[in-house]
C-alpha cells in the first residue's frame, strides 16, 4: 500500500490591531496567509506519470521528426549528387558548342551557290553539302540537349530548395520536441524530490517497489520471425529507457520495438503512432507473441508501445529513469490503444 506524506497546512491566524479607540483613530486590515498545502504521495505519483506520459508522447513526435530529418538529408544528398553531374554534363556540352561555333565563324559563312560556282569539282561540293547539313542537324541535336539539362537542372535546383525547407521544419520540430521533452522531466524531478527515498523509488518503478527484470510464468511456443523478435526484446531487459534511443543498449518504446523486429529481419516504422497507422490491427483477444500493443491515445497516435511476448505479458522501455522490463498487460494502469501485428 502506498505511503502517504503528512499534509502540510500550516495556518496563521491573523490578529487585527487596533491602533487608538479615540476618533479619528485607524484600524489595519487584517492579513492572512495560508502556505499551500503539499501534495501527498498519491498526488505526487500520479502528476509524475502523467508529465512521463507527456514527456513519452514529445518523444515519439522528436523521433518522427529525427526519422523524417535524416530521409530528407539523403534526398538532398541524392539530388546534389544529380544536379552536380548535370552542371559537369552542361559545361562539357557548352564547351563543346562553342569550339564548333568557333570553327564555323573562322571558315565563315560562304553562300552555297557561290560555293558551287567556284567548285572545280560538283562531285566534291555536294559531298561536302551533305556533311554541312548533317552537322546542322547534330548542332540541332545538341542545343535540344542543351535545353534539357539546362531544364532538369533548374528543376532538380527547386527541388533541392524545397527539401531544404522542409529540413529546416523538421529541425524546428527537433528543437520544440526537445524542450518539451526537457521541460516535462524537469517538472517530473522536481516533484520527485518532495519525497523520501523509498517513495522516489516506488514511483520510479511503476508503483510496485521495483522493476519487473524477470518473468517465470508460462510463455506460449513461438516461432519464425516473432520468435527473433520477442527474444531480442526479452534479451534488452534490464537495459535502460532513454529517448531517441534504439539501441544497442538504450531504447525508447517504439525503438525498442523497432529494433526487436529489426532484428528479425523485418522493418516497422519508427514512432508508436507510426507503428500502429501501417501496420494490420488485431484484436485484443486474438494476440501472438510479437505484437505490438499500443497505449496513451493522443491526437497524434498511442503514445506508448511494447510487444506482447504471450501469458499476458509484454516487454517495454516504460519512462525516463526506468529499464527495459516485463509488465502486465491487463494489471497496469496504461490505457490499451489496440495491437498491431508486423
Amino acid at each position: 500500500m502506498a505511503s502517504h506524506r503528512q499534509s502540510k497546512t500550516p495556518s496563521r491566524t491573523a490578529a487585527a490591531t487596533m491602533v487608538g479607540l479615540t476618533a479619528g483613530a485607524v484600524a489595519l486590515v487584517p492579513t492572512i496567509s495560508e502556505a499551500a498545502p503539499a501534495q501527498t504521495f498519491q498526488q505526487v505519483q500520479t502528476e509524475v506519470n502523467n508529465l512521463y506520459t507527456q514527456s513519452e508522447a514529445a518523444t515519439q513526435q522528436y523521433d518522427g521528426a529525427q526519422q523524417a530529418y535524416a530521409q530528407l538529408q539523403q534526398k538532398i544528398a541524392d539530388i546534389q549528387g544529380q544536379i552536380s553531374i548535370e552542371a559537369a554534363d552542361l559545361h562539357s556540352l557548352q564547351k563543346m558548342m562553342g569550339l564548333q561555333a568557333g570553327s564555323q565563324y573562322i571558315t565563315g559563312g560562304v553562300d552555297p551557290s557561290l560555293q558551287l560556282a567556284l567548285s572545280a569539282d560538283p562531285n566534291t561540293f555536294l559531298a561536302q553539302a551533305s556533311i554541312a547539313d548533317e552537322t546542322g542537324q547534330l548542332d540541332a541535336a545538341q542545343l535540344k540537349e542543351l535545353q534539357a539539362i539546362q531544364a532538369q537542372l533548374k528543376q532538380d535546383q527547386a527541388n533541392a530548395a524545397a527539401l531544404l525547407a522542409q529540413q529546416q521544419t523538421q529541425v524546428a520540430t527537433l528543437a520544440a520536441s526537445n524542450a518539451t521533452i526537457k521541460g516535462e522531466l524537469s517538472k517530473a524531478q522536481q516533484l520527485l524530490r518532495t519525497l523520501t527515498p523509498q517513495q522516489q523509488a516506488q514511483v520510479e518503478n511503476g508503483g510496485n517497489g521495483a522493476s519487473q527484470t524477470t518473468f517465470n510464468g508460462p510463455l506460449p511456443p513461438v516461432s519464425g520471425r516473432a520468435a527473433a523478435a520477442v527474444a531480442y526484446a526479452e534479451s534488452k531487459v534490464g537495459d535502460w529507457y532513454k529517448y531517441a534511443g534504439n539501441g544497442p543498449d538504450v531504447f525508447d518504446c517504439s525503438g525498442l520495438t523497432q529494433e526487436s523486429w529489426k532484428a528479425a529481419g523485418v522493418s516497422i516504422p519508427r514512432t508508436s503512432y507510426a507503428q500502429y497507422d501501417a501496420l494490420p490491427h488485431v484484436a485484443l483477444s486474438a494476440l501472438q507473441p510479437g505484437d505490438l500493443v499500443f497505449f496513451f491515445p493522443g491526437p497524434g497516435g498511442p503514445g506508448h508501445v511494447g510487444i506482447y511476448i504471450g501469458g499476458g505479458e509484454i516487454v517495454h522501455a516504460p519512462k525516463p529513469g526506468a529499464k527495459v522490463q516485463y509488465a502486465s498487460l491487463y494489471g497496469s494502469d496504461m490505457p490499451i490503444v489496440g495491437a498491431a501485428r508486423p
